[in-house]
C-alpha cells in the first residue's frame, strides 16, 4: 500500500499515458492475498514484501529499501537515536516483515513487550504520536506519515535490515508479454524519477 500511494502510482499513470491501449486492474492487498490470488489465476503480477516457494509463481528481487525511526516533530528525541535510549512502551509497532520481528526481540527481549500493535496503515494517527510515542517503518510508508500525520524521522543506531521487495508473476501466463513490458517500464521510471537501484536477473 505504501509503494502504491508514493512512487508506484506515478509511475502507473505514466505507463497509461504510454501505452493507452492497454488497460491496467490495480488492487492493494497484503503479500499473503496477492500470492492466493495469482495462484487462482486472478492477477498476472504482484510487488510483495514476502518471499514464499510455489511451483506454480516466479519469484525475483526487485529492491531494497531502507527502514527509518519515525516520531512526532514534538518528541524530545536527538536527531540521533541510541536503542538503549527507547522505551518499549512508547513503540507503535508495525510488524512488515520477519527482519522486524528479528530487530524487536534481539533489542527488547528482556522487555515486557508492551507496545501499541498496529496492523495496517489506516490505523495511525497522529494522536498516537503524542508523549514521545515512536515507530519503525519502511522508508516510503514514513513518506506517508510524514504528510499524514506531522512526524519527522531520526538516525537511529542499529536499524533493522532492509526491506527486500520482489516481483511475482505466474510462469505460465499468456499475458507474460505485456507483464515484462509494464515491469521493464516501471522500473525504468522508478530508477529516472526516484534513482531506485534494482536487481539485475
Amino acid at each position: 500500500d505504501s509503494l502504491n500511494r508514493t512512487v508506484l502510482k506515478n509511475a502507473y499513470s505514466a505507463f497509461m499515458q504510454e501505452y493507452p491501449e492497454i488497460k491496467l486492474s490495480l488492487h492493494t492487498n497484503r503479500s499473503e492475498e496477492s500470492y492466493r490470488y495469482m495462484e487462482e489465476g486472478s492477477i498476472d503480477m504482484a510487488y510483495v514484501g514476502l518471499l514464499r516457494s510455489s511451483k506454480t509463481i516466479t519469484c525475483d528481487s526487485y529492491f531494497t529499501e531502507k527502514v527509518v525511526f519515525a516520531c512526532s516533530k514534538n518528541a524530545t528525541y536527538g536527531d540521533y537515536v541510541n536503542i538503549n535510549d527507547l522505551s518499549i512502551e512508547k513503540c507503535i509497532r508495525f510488524n512488515f516483515n520477519l527482519e522486524s520481528t528479528s530487530w524487536f526481540e534481539k533489542n527488547f527481549q528482556n522487555d515486557d513487550m508492551f507496545f501499541t500493535y498496529v496492523d495496517n496503515l489506516s490505523l495511525y494517527s497522529k494522536e498516537l504520536f503524542e508523549d514521545n510515542h515512536w515507530t519503525i517503518v519502511p522508508y516510503y510508508i514514513s513518506q506517508l506519515m510524514i504528510s499524514d500525520f506531522d512526524l519527522t524521522t531520526k538516525t537511529l543506531q542499529s536499524p533493522p535490515a532492509d526491506r527486500r521487495l520482489y516481483s511475482i508473476y505466474r510462469a505460465h501466463n499468456p499475458n507474460n508479454d505485456l507483464v515484462k513490458l509494464f515491469e521493464a517500464f516501471v522500473q525504468n521510471y522508478l530508477s529516472e524519477q526516484y534513482s531506485i537501484k534494482f536487481f539485475s536477473h
